[in-house]
């Protein structure tokens, strides 16, 4: 990846250039580039969006000046074409078998993914899926299968996008709203631009559809076919907005804020005092900074900055006795916002992370939870090894190496290597698991929604429980209503309807009930029935 390339070299050649805007994983493409147009490196290959030629040519401008930038640009062999919406996709998904024509389908969260597949298989498709927690061990083995012709339909994620190829001819996008890390949005015109630019590829012409059941909005698949197609680019109608890259400060930036002297106490007001300073410098004629960079926004930096210079996390007296290279390191680590602050604590408190649980004893997602804790584990003990568990420490510690860490991460490797292929192995149960009711464990029909967990019958069941359960609470909890026996009382029963899902109202023997006859019509002729005691 961008962010563990070496700074140097012969040859260097940064795919996906435009993530370099990117305000988390920018900073990574930036740096490249910074080192590329310094010379470190003796021929450079970029390659990304027409919208990022601009860019490139104001980073290589004196490339540009001497004839050295050269510019290749490639358009796509075959036409997208946006179809409308599949209607029935059971129907949809059965003819494209018949014609032997590879889909895609997307989503974006793992019960659609899965619901979406088991839907496929039900319709008589190979069907397999990919979505974010699939280690790489299980998502290269759908891949492979995908390559090799023994799949009909993949359903995924936006991940396809991204780096990978398949020989597809027809996407569907079922979804078209993802969750970014910090709320749920529509995608961006260029984001789904690249996922539905994966159909057709070479010269066999690609087809795009929606999946209007799952919401997907035709409006924003359409516009990105045409920036696919290369009609949209060239107008900004992309969305992508590549005037700067983002530069990260390093750790000797953010000292030099702080005076020489710093600890991780100062950390998140010097990235602030650093992103001030580096917007007055852009002003200034004799800039230190190149013109095509821009501060990002490290608010994920800053946060985890804060949780370790919290005692709640570290203690006072432990945190004075690290580095600061050290904890700036933690926090710049790519690891899960979930899985964070367990490896921090024990990375800070020179402890050991909990060993992760037995592979036999647990699947599904709890099983995928572990394997990406355990990866998230090894990527953060190559600088702590200290904080592997106890078991694979011990083991390793019994060899005669000199070195018995390097046999740990080789131990801790191999069971990231075995649970992952056990994640790739339980793909097909966690789609069968998907057509199934957690109540009665019966299919649920072929209209249930992802989100359905239940059937309609255990559903109805279980909201019937529910409202007796509301009921009784109610009438628990409810004084009876003040009234004097023989003297009518009004009530509006267009405002409080006694109805099973209402409120029980109680009221003294014997009192006569007035109400208006068409709000009692629901009932009959005559008062509701009296609530029960």
């Amino acid at each position: 990846t961008a962010e563990v390339a070496p700074a140097d070299g012969d040859v260097l050649v940064l795919d996906e250039v435009h993530w370099c805007v990117d305000g988390w994983r920018g900073h990574a493409w930036t740096r490249l580039l910074m080192a590329a147009k310094s010379g470190r490196y003796r021929h450079v290959r970029v390659c990304g969006p027409v919208e990022a030629l601009p860019l490139l040519e104001r980073v290589f401008e004196a490339n540009v000046a001497d004839g050295t930038f050269e510019v290749d640009r490639t358009a796509r062999r075959s036409r997208l074409t946006f179809e409308g919406d599949v209607g029935d996709l059971t129907s949809f998904l059965r003819a494209r078998v018949a014609e032997r024509r590879f889909v895609a389908v997307v989503a974006f969260s793992r019960s659609s993914v899965l619901a979406l597949a088991a839907a496929a298989q039900a319709a008589g498709a190979r069907a397999s899926v990919i979505f974010g927690k699939l280690p790489p061990e299980a998502r290269r083995s759908q891949l492979e299968a995908a390559r090799d012709g023994t799949l009909d339909v993949i359903v995924c994620t936006d991940v396809i996008g991204h780096g990978i190829n398949l020989p597809l001819d027809d996407v569907v996008f079922a979804e078209t709203r993802k969750f970014d890390g910090t709320s749920k949005r529509d995608l961006d015109v260029w984001e789904a631009a690249q996922v539905a630019g994966r159909a057709g590829r070479g010269d066999a012409p690609g087809h795009c559809w929606v999946y209007g059941k799952f919401n997907a909005k035709a409006a924003l698949v359409k516009k990105a076919v045409a920036v696919a197609n290369g009609d949209g680019a060239a107008d900004g109608s992309g969305g992508l907005d590549l005037d700067r890259a983002v530069l990260s400060p390093d750790l000797g930036a953010l000292v030099a804020v702080c005076g020489g002297e710093a600890s991780i106490l100062h950390l998140p007001n010097a990235i602030a005092l650093w992103r001030e300073e580096l917007a007055k410098d852009f002003e200034a004629e004799d800039s230190s900074f190149p013109t095509w960079v821009k501060g990002g926004d490290f608010a994920d930096l800053t946060a985890r900055l804060k949780k370790l210079a919290s005692p709640d996390l570290v203690p006072r007296d432990v945190r004075r006795a690290l580095k600061l290279g050290d904890l700036w390191h933690l926090a710049r680590l790519p690891i899960g916002e979930r899985n964070f602050d367990e490896i921090a604590e024990a990375a800070c408190l020179l402890t050991t992370a909990r060993a992760p649980a037995d592979f036999d004893l647990v699947d599904g997602e709890k099983l995928e939870d572990e394997v990406q804790r355990l990866g998230d584990l090894l990527i953060a003990a190559r600088r702590f090894p200290g904080i592997l568990p106890p078991g694979i420490l011990m083991d390793a510690r019994r060899t005669q190496d000199e070195d018995p860490y390097d046999d740990a991460l080789e131990a801790a490797e191999a069971l990231y290597l075995e649970g992952s292929k056990r994640v790739g192995t339980q793909v097909q149960s966690c789609i069968d698991n998907a057509r199934k009711c957690i109540d009665c464990g019966r299919n649920k029909s072929a209209n249930a929604k992802p989100s359905d967990a239940r059937c309609r019958s255990c559903f109805l069941a279980k909201m019937r429980d529910e409202q007796e359960q509301r009921r009784a609470s109610d009438a628990a909890s409810m004084p009876a209503t003040p009234s004097t026996p023989g003297r009518p009382v009004m009530l509006d029963l267009r405002r409080t309807p006694y109805t099973p899902m209402g409120t029980p109202i109680v009221l003294a023997p014997g009192t006569p009930i007035l109400g208006n006859p068409g709000a009692l019509a629901p009932y009959g002729r005559g008062p509701p029935p009296p609530p029960p005691p």
